[in-house]
């Protein structure tokens, strides 16, 4: 932590996988408010015998599904700041 500029912690969702993500989140002041970066660092579990591909296509999977989840999220915080909801 570096308060109030950086945060960074482990995330896992045991129903999809005991492998933890690492998310940062860095907030930046601007002359009108705020902007934020986002990043998580995601770890696709995987078979041994898979091949390259296999794993390849797991990861697209894995960031498509956790890119879509995390917009909604982002989209509602939005809206509830913004006292649209």
């Amino acid at each position: 932590m570096d308060p109030p500029n950086k945060l960074a912690f482990t995330f896992k969702m045991p129903q999809f996988s005991e492998l933890e993500d690492t998310i940062t989140i860095e907030i930046q002041q601007l002359e009108n408010g705020c902007e934020m970066n986002f990043t998580q660092n995601i770890n696709v579990p995987h078979e041994e015998d898979w091949t390259a591909e296999d794993i390849q296509k797991a990861i697209v999977e894995s960031k498509d599904g956790t890119e879509h989840g995390f917009s909604l999220m982002f989209d509602n915080l939005k809206a509830i700041v913004e006292g649209t909801v």
